[in-house]
């Protein structure tokens, strides 16, 4: 081959591939401008581009509409292997990137204010151990926010609470931590303390809330509802951080997470009132784009989330253990059976203490309970691989 005709090819081929590149992202957003913002240029420069790749592939791409930019079924077909093949250049980019620098660089993740409180602050904390150079950019969003700010890749991550809707691909969703909401009460209301109540019999108490836009009002309107129960707060909130002062202030009473308000009941400000209606169980996810490579920063922050999590469903059974030895000896060591005889030795100093007694009377429930922990954490672990 004549070396004209190489640099010709190889022209082509650089040229292509940004002509690919950009049919890419304007596939992926269906929309014109948030394509030009994602590739740092222009609308024009992409329309043109796209208008020069129709004309070379012979045929049309998307069909233009007042909603976006949709891809014909030719284009729908090419989409497939074009995204195919700029997965694999992003996931070449990023390993030379993570090859040249682990602990440089920043996460940035849009949280709600439940996740943040039940598990993000814990993650990070544990994180910045280990990865101390790593910045973090925390955007505190409700869960429909940080959804919509995570599919126009502004963030790496999204932390979520309950949702009443699906999430879709490429998206991909995995609970962390599961908690129930509690009824907390002022000091006006102490006449309540240490009764059985049911909500018919609380209902003509004054209740603050968040706005019925929220997802926690609407899971409280339809917990309320089922039950043939109106709900009508006095006073509504915008954000969950401002729920606590407001009970703590007498402006009435309501339900928070259990992580929002231990200091203030240690301290007596406020008590949690004991109800028989059963509350139903609400959840917070870890939210990302599978289509977006991920960093190791990334990877290792899951990885302390997952510890969490992990740790979070065997709360109990490790409530009087995890002194004794660390996370990291728990789910690394292979050798189960090892970690047993370790642990029973006096290696750990813990041979025939109440602690150990307690929480692991035999062997056996707590080698179970060791297996069930490593089982728990390869699942939590398995989805970002």
């Amino acid at each position: 081959m004549k070396q004209t005709e190489v640099r010709e090819r190889d022209k082509k081929m650089n040229s292509n591939f940004e002509y690919y590149r950009i049919f890419y992202y304007v596939a992926k957003y269906g929309n014109l401008t948030k394509a030009a913002s994602a590739l740092q240029t222009s609308q024009p420069a992409v329309t043109r581009t796209i208008h020069k790749l129709e004309a070379e592939l012979g045929c049309r791409l998307f069909i233009r509409s007042k909603s976006g930019m949709e891809l014909t079924p030719e284009g729908k077909t090419f989409y497939e292997y074009v995204s195919a093949g700029c997965a694999q250049f992003f996931r070449g980019e990023q390993k030379i990137t993570n090859l040249m620098s682990v602990d440089e660089g920043s996460i940035t993740i849009s949280a709600t204010e439940t996740a943040l409180h039940c598990c993000l602050f814990q993650a990070i904390e544990a994180f910045r151990k280990i990865h101390p150079k790593v910045r973090f950019k925390i955007l505190n969003n409700s869960s429909q926010k940080s959804i919509e700010v995570l599919k126009k890749g502004q963030v790496d991550m999204a932390m979520i609470s309950s949702i009443p809707f699906a999430i879709e691909d490429p998206l991909i969703k995995h609970t962390v931590h599961s908690y129930t909401d509690i009824l907390i009460a002022g000091r006006k209301y102490r006449n309540l303390k240490g009764r059985m109540m049911t909500l018919g019999e609380l209902c003509h108490y004054p209740w603050v809330s968040l706005t019925s836009d929220t997802i926690t009002r609407i899971f409280l309107d339809s917990y309320f509802a089922k039950r043939g129960l109106p709900f009508e707060p006095a006073v509504e909130f915008a954000t969950t951080d401002l729920l606590l002062p407001a009970i703590e202030h007498n402006l009435g009473i309501g339900f928070l997470p259990p992580e929002f308000v231990k200091e203030a009941m240690m301290s007596g400000n406020v008590f949690r009132i004991e109800i028989l209606d059963e509350m139903p169980d609400r959840s917070v996810s870890l939210v990302y784009d599978s289509e977006y490579p991920q960093s190791i920063a990334y990877t290792e922050t899951y990885h302390c989330i997952a510890i969490l999590a992990t740790l979070w469903k065997f709360r109990k059974e490790l409530a009087d253990y995890h002194k004794a030895i660390t996370i990291i000896e728990i789910i690394t060591v292979d050798n189960t059976e090892r970690l047993v005889d370790n642990i029973f030795s006096h290696q750990y100093g813990m041979i025939g203490t109440p602690r150990l007694l307690t929480a692991f009377w035999y062997r056996k429930a707590f080698r179970k309970c060791i297996q069930r922990l490593k089982t728990e954490f390869c699942r939590n672990m398995s989805f970002i691989f």
